[in-house]
């Protein structure tokens, strides 16, 4: 991880951010569980962060990512989570 640099700053966002499944559930097995992690770099890259590391366990998802100042945190977690559930649901369920 490197420092980003703009005109009158510099700085670096790491966050250890972990989603859970809804009821700690375990549905993070297998296909789907590499699916979600799929969506999740695929998200990345139209989004303003980057993805360091992912870690997928049967009932939440860890991550490394870095993020800018433009977001706060909880946009960034919201964009994942919108991004995930509803590609998830158009793959498996329908």
């Amino acid at each position: 991880m490197e420092y980003e640099t703009k005109s009158h700053c510099k700085y670096l966002i790491a966050l250890h951010l972990i989603l859970v499944v809804k009821y700690r559930k375990p549905l993070l097995n297998g296909r789907l569980g590499e699916f979600v992690k799929k969506t999740v770099f695929d998200v990345s890259l139209s989004s303003d962060f980057r993805i360091e590391e992912v870690e997928i366990d049967k009932d939440h998802i860890h991550m490394l990512i870095t993020i800018g100042t433009r977001y706060s945190v909880g946009q960034h977690a919201r964009r994942i989570r919108q991004a995930t559930t509803a590609k998830t649901w158009n793959h498996f369920l329908i």
